[in-house]
């Protein structure tokens, strides 16, 4: 059974607004939902037995009409603490609108390590070959040599689309020399900050010889292209926010007798003549 990572707390009830603290974001043609519950699929132990093992899971509880962007993967041993985010459109579509989500056209194998022992399922890894116009912003693992199922995740329309780049590495095996080597990375967006249009998905890159320097990655992530940003919270719930996780700062009573609480002592100034 899987660990998952717990507050010390249950979250407040915040006061109620546009999107702020609904669990989804509005994007521009699409909207995202983040899921933070998994179901596992294989661990990098089956691969090498190493310290530095990887577990990989598929999103489970996808709210109804969303779409699954791409698995999850994390070090082994430690609680669940991340997130993928799924995507649906957010209104109908013309008729002569290019949808921002397609299901890919095929998917291509990039690794994959058959276990030694029969009983014990191997892993593969999967990245989708999205129609033209199309981006994939992440891999399918599963530890079936079967291809998935095309309508088991969804690529999202380029223009919807920004940059990203590998983070930290999560896994390598094989030769030291990454030109040989399977590795597993974390990815973030290009363009992030305070005034960053991109959206992290969540989901890793992984590669078999890739090297780091190449700028163009198979897959990308989300971009931000609604201006009235709706998920951002109202003055009410700021202050709620401010209320309940701001610092309490009690106020100190001066007594007559307790001077230096309001301002530190002056030091007495020397007497002509005398040393100091």
């Amino acid at each position: 059974m899987v660990q998952t990572f717990s507050l010390p707390a249950p979250i407040s009830q915040w006061p109620q607004g546009q999107g702020f603290a609904s669990g989804l974001v509005n994007l521009g043609e699409i909207q995202v939902s983040k899921v933070t519950r998994f179901e596992f699929i294989s661990s990098s132990s089956v691969m090498l037995d190493t310290k530095k093992a990887v577990t990989f899971f598929r999103p489970v509880g996808v709210p109804e009409s969303f779409h699954i962007l791409g698995h999850y993967c994390q070090p082994s041993g430690k609680p669940l603490h991340g997130f993928v985010l799924v995507a649906k459109i957010c209104s109908p579509q013309n008729a002569d609108t290019i949808p921002p989500l397609k299901n890919p056209l095929d998917f291509k194998l990039v690794w994959s390590h058959n276990a030694a022992n029969m009983e014990i399922p191997g892993v593969y890894f999967w990245l989708p070959e999205p129609p033209e116009g199309y981006k994939a912003l992440g891999y399918l693992v599963t530890n079936k040599h079967d291809k998935p199922l095309l309508d088991e995740m969804c690529c999202v329309r380029a223009d919807l689309t920004d940059k990203c780049e590998p983070y930290r590495q999560i896994f390598a095996t094989g030769s030291r020399i990454p030109e040989f080597s399977f590795q597993v990375w974390s990815l973030r967006t290009c363009d992030r900050g305070m005034l960053g249009k991109g959206v992290s998905i969540g989901t890793f890159f992984c590669s078999n010889g890739w090297t780091m320097g190449e700028e163009l990655l198979p897959v990308a992530c989300l971009k931000n292209l609604n201006l009235v940003l709706p998920a951002m919270p109202d003055s009410q719930q700021i202050h709620a926010l401010i209320k309940h996780y701001g610092p309490t700062v009690p106020q100190l009573a001066v007594a007559a007798s307790h001077p230096s609480l309001l301002s530190p002592p002056i030091p007495p100034v020397p007497k002509a003549g005398l040393p100091t």
